[in-house]
């Protein structure tokens, strides 16, 4: 009797289950899925580094305007229906008043101006003030 207490002693089925082997492949999945999360999650809402295009109120009688009919119901909230577009780091857009830009992006330099492309002119998009559409028909 006592030999067979020994032999279930020593049995490889209890020895196993006495044993908890770490998963090393999935610890290494886990690192790596969080360290992807908080990474992400820093450079969103920390450092913030990603690109706004902003847009602010034009005057089309001075300026080269963007141009869309609000007519139709394609406006945003802002209703502009003459615009300027301006790509802005997201960190410089807290300093801008009431998500209003205008005078943030004229006065700091730290707004790049979209300007028109020459397909926008030819869709109608872009818009050039009359005395300068004057100057390019003469």
């Amino acid at each position: 009797m006592e030999e067979n207490k020994e032999e279930v002693k020593s049995s490889p089925i209890q020895n196993n289950t006495d044993k908890k082997d770490i998963n090393f492949f999935l610890v290494f999945i886990f690192i790596s899925l969080f360290l992807v999360v908080f990474s992400a999650m820093y450079n969103l809402f920390i450092r913030k580094d990603y690109d706004f295009l902003v847009e602010t109120s034009c005057d089309n009688t001075n300026e080269v305007c963007f141009y869309r009919d609000c007519e139709e119901g394609e406006c945003p909230p802002n209703e502009l229906s003459f615009y300027k577009q301006y790509h802005m780091r997201a960190y410089d857009f807290d300093k801008c008043e009431n998500e209003d830009c205008t005078s943030f992006c004229k006065t700091s330099g730290k707004c790049e101006p979209v300007l028109c492309t020459d397909s926008d002119i030819e869709n109608g998009i872009c818009v050039f003030p009359i005395d300068e559409i004057e100057n390019l028909e003469i």
